[in-house]
């Protein structure tokens, strides 16, 4: 019916929200005078979804035009059914997400990251559209986890990773690509256009009050990296993060803190 539309229930509201304050079994017409005159009073039983001491949720059924007397059963049995069953979805979706996703930083990691790029690059080239690679780390960062212990450095990698994400368009990719070292994938965007946006988050990262960055070499918590593209410099997304690497090498030997893009006659 087009006209449906999603009703949600405070505890103790109408049938299903009395079945919930309860964490009963509630039936139409067995309750106080009055609490059922109530816009769902189309139903007539409720049940509460348990799984162990948790309440998940409350299913309900409708009018019945011949109740044969066994539905209260039936209901229960059609509860511990959906129980089971939305607690294995949350358990995958935790485990999925568990694979995927970097447990310091909260970021995707390397798996996620190459299961991804089978589909931009099938994007890239069905759009002829290019994907760029963004490959970067802390620099001198065992001398910051040396002066100041590792927890520090696991709240600097944390903290680090929060001003990525609030610096990356969310349809780009990152990842903890190990350790100190961080990817970043944008799909759609060219080199030059992924160059000004990765010297603006050194900038950011540069910038930014980092506790205990003032005992860095370079006075301040800062990244080096390097910046290449799909299909023009690689022919494959593997090439391209190997040249972007190559960037970020040539990045550190200037000095740090910067950025490069890939130039061919570098690696010529």
């Amino acid at each position: 019916n087009p006209e449906e539309k999603e009703v949600s229930y405070a505890l103790g509201d109408g049938l299903i929200g009395r079945a919930a304050q309860d964490n009963m079994t509630k039936v139409k017409g067995q309750t106080d005078k009055g609490q059922d005159q109530h816009p769902e009073s189309h139903l007539w039983m409720a049940v509460p979804i348990n799984f162990k001491d948790r309440m998940l949720g409350v299913i309900a059924i409708g009018n019945l035009k011949e109740p044969v007397g066994n539905e209260n059963t039936l209901m229960k049995m059609i509860a511990d059914i959906a129980a089971v069953a939305l607690i294995n979805r949350e358990v995958l979706g935790e485990a999925r997400q568990e694979a995927t996703t970097d447990p310091l930083t909260g970021l995707h990691n390397r798996r996620y990251f190459f299961n991804m790029t089978h589909k931009f690059v099938e994007k890239a080239i069905a759009e002829s559209s290019p994907v760029s690679i963004f490959l970067f780390d802390i620099d001198n960062f065992k001398h910051f986890n040396d002066n100041n212990g590792h927890g520090e450095g696991d709240k600097l990698l944390k903290e680090l990773s929060r001003l990525i994400l609030e610096s990356t368009r969310k349809s780009s990719v990152v990842a903890r690509y190990g350790g100190e070292e961080f990817i970043v994938m944008l799909p759609g965007i060219f080199k030059e256009d992924a160059y000004v946006y990765a010297d603006r988050l050194r900038k950011i990262i540069a910038e930014h009050p980092f506790p205990h960055s003032e005992k860095q070499p370079l006075g301040c918590v800062s990244i080096s990296g390097g910046v290449a593209s799909f299909p023009n410099d690689a022919d494959s997304i593997q090439k391209a993060i190997t040249l972007a690497d190559k960037a970020l090498y040539q990045a550190k030997s200037e000095g740090r803190n910067r950025v490069l893009q890939h130039q061919t006659q570098y690696f010529s």
